[in-house]
C-alpha cells in the first residue's frame, strides 16, 4: 500500500493535523483547504467542543454542511433549535445565522464541517 496518494489527492491523518484553538473550549482540526490543496473548492475540518461550549450565532458567505460525529448537540439555525445526535447532519445556506451548542455532559462533542472555499474569506458574527 502507498503511504500517500499522488498529488493533487490528499490523505489526512487527524493525528498529524495541527489543532487550531478557537477559544472558549472549541478547537478545530483543519483537514482540506487552501493551506494544503490549491485544487480544493471546499474547506473541511473536525471541530471538538468541550462540554457546555459553542460559538455565538454567526453566518458564512457560503453554504455549510455539518455532521455530528460524537455527543449530542443543539443546532440553532435562523432562530429555530434542533436537537442532534451522532450521524445526523445539517445544511445551512449562505447568510443564514447558525450555531451549535453542546449539552454540557462529561465528554467532548465532535462535528465535521464542510464549506466552500470562499468561507475562508468572510464570516459575519450575528449580535
Amino acid at each position: 500500500m502507498c503511504p500517500q496518494p499522488a498529488e493533487p489527492h490528499l490523505l489526512i491523518d487527524p493525528d498529524e493535523v495541527e489543532r487550531f484553538d478557537r477559544g472558549g473550549g472549541v478547537a478545530t482540526l483543519p483537514y482540506v483547504g487552501k493551506w494544503n490543496s490549491g485544487d480544493a473548492v471546499i474547506t473541511t475540518g473536525q471541530t471538538v467542543f468541550q462540554p457546555g461550549t459553542g460559538p455565538p450565532p454567526h453566518s458564512h458567505n457560503v453554504e455549510e454542511s455539518v455532521l455530528i460525529l460524537d455527543g449530542e448537540a443543539t443546532a440553532e439555525i435562523d432562530g429555530a433549535f434542533f436537537d442532534l445526535e451522532p450521524g445526523q447532519a445539517t445544511w445551512v445556506p449562505a447568510g443564514v445565522p447558525q450555531r451549535f451548542l453542546t449539552y454540557g455532559g462529561w465528554s467532548p462533542d465532535r462535528i465535521e464541517a464542510a464549506v466552500e472555499r470562499a468561507h475562508a474569506a468572510s464570516r459575519a458574527w450575528a449580535r
